[in-house]
């Protein structure tokens, strides 16, 4: 589903740049021909920078609680702006990550990702760059397959083993800074492109739908889907990153 999204999107945005008009006084073919050979900010009106836009991140498709994102950002002025991001869970990341098991991990979720950001003026006041502060909230549902011994005597002895998933929530709390920069190209630049990275701190919290028995145990000690596998809470670093395309309304 994810190629298809991808697909689609870039299939859109090609539509969008060829349908878009030549600015009055500025040279070149109009549309796709001057699609990756934008004009400059510089020089634009306040009214190009300002105002709504929406984009998706490229890298949270990828990413292990995967899923398809949409943003929405309205630029009170050439400096400040406001955006909210969210994102639906639901791209099941055990291949890529070599996990064992028909149930490990089937994340299903949400996330959601308010921020603030500040634009530097910048050489030739393009106001490209930006800092921004982000809180974020994510909550993801996913089956873990655990073992147990049935018949276990204290000897050590048991009659067979059985696999059981159970239902199990992280929940992530998080906040970060970040840097980047937005580029808005064709020749009426509606066309967004954006990328930032970001430092912070997360706090996650696990929590099984039904307890398993104390007994139970694991197979896979070394999958990476979660880091605190049998961990209740844990405090990590948060490193924010996106790739992002998007459309200048």
């Amino acid at each position: 589903m994810k190629y298809l999204y991808i697909t689609s999107l870039c299939c859109l945005l090609t539509i969008a740049a060829s349908a878009q008009r030549r600015p009055a006084g500025k040279p070149g073919e109009p549309g796709i021909t001057t699609y990756l050979t934008s004009y400059s900010h510089s020089g634009i009106p306040d009214s190009v920078l300002q105002g709504w836009r929406i984009s998706t991140n490229l890298v949270s498709l990828v990413a292990p609680d995967g899923g398809i994102s949409l943003a929405g950002e309205y630029r009170f002025n050439n400096h400040w702006s406001v955006l909210t991001e969210a994102t639906w869970i639901f791209i099941d990341s055990k291949n890529a990550f070599d996990i064992r098991g028909r149930y490990t991990p089937k994340a299903k979720g949400y996330a959601i990702r308010p921020e603030v950001r500040y634009y530097l003026t910048g050489k030739r006041s393009r106001y490209r760059m930006f800092f921004a502060q982000e809180i974020s909230y994510k909550k993801v549902n996913f089956l873990e397959e655990r073992i147990q011994q049935i018949g276990l005597d204290q000897w050590g002895h048991y009659d067979y083993e059985q696999i059981t998933p159970y239902e199990k929530t992280k929940q992530v709390y998080s906040t970060a800074s970040k840097f980047g920069a937005q580029f808005l190209i064709g020749p009426a630049h509606r066309i967004l492109l954006e990328g930032f990275i970001g430092l912070g701190v997360k706090y996650k919290d696990y929590a099984y739908t039904h307890q398993p028995p104390a007994t139970s145990y694991l197979e896979d000690k070394d999958y990476s889907f979660d880091e605190a596998k049998n961990q209740r809470y844990a405090w990590t670093a948060a490193v924010p990153m996106a790739i992002k395309i998007g459309y200048r309304f």
